[in-house]
C-alpha cells in the first residue's frame, strides 16, 4: 500500500510556506520513498483522493476533520506524539512547540 501526499496547491498558496519548508517536505518524502512506495498528486485534496478508499493518519492540523468527513477514510489511525500536548491551542508548529520538554514522553516513543 503506497504512502500518498498531495501538495494542495490553494491552501499552499494561502500558507506561503519557505522554500526551506517545502524542501523538507520534499526530502522527507523522497526519504520514505526508498522504504515505501509514495504517490505524490497535485491540486486540492479532495479532488485529488475523492474516489480512494483511504486510510489515513489524524493530523493535529486545521482542516483535518474537515477533509477527513468529506473523504470518509476506511479507518483513521492516532497521531503517534513524541511530545504530549501541554494545553494550549495547536495553531502552529511554533505554538506547539514553545512549550516542550527536551525529552520525548513515552507515546509514541521507540527508543
Amino acid at each position: 500500500m503506497p504512502a500518498v501526499f498531495v501538495f494542495d496547491e490553494p491552501l499552499l498558496r494561502r500558507l506561503r510556506l519557505s522554500g526551506k519548508r517545502l524542501v523538507f517536505l520534499t526530502e522527507t518524502l523522497a526519504d520514505l520513498a526508498i522504504r515505501r512506495p509514495v504517490e505524490l498528486h497535485r491540486g486540492p485534496v479532495p479532488d485529488e483522493l475523492d474516489d480512494r478508499r483511504l486510510a489515513v493518519t489524524f493530523a493535529p492540523v486545521p482542516g483535518f476533520r474537515r477533509l477527513a468527513a468529506r473523504l470518509e477514510p476506511a479507518e483513521v489511525h492516532p497521531w503517534p506524539w513524541l511530545f504530549r500536548p501541554r494545553g494550549g491551542r495547536l495553531q502552529s508548529w511554533t505554538a506547539w512547540r514553545k512549550g516542550m520538554p527536551r525529552v520525548p514522553d513515552a507515546v509514541g516513543h521507540r527508543g
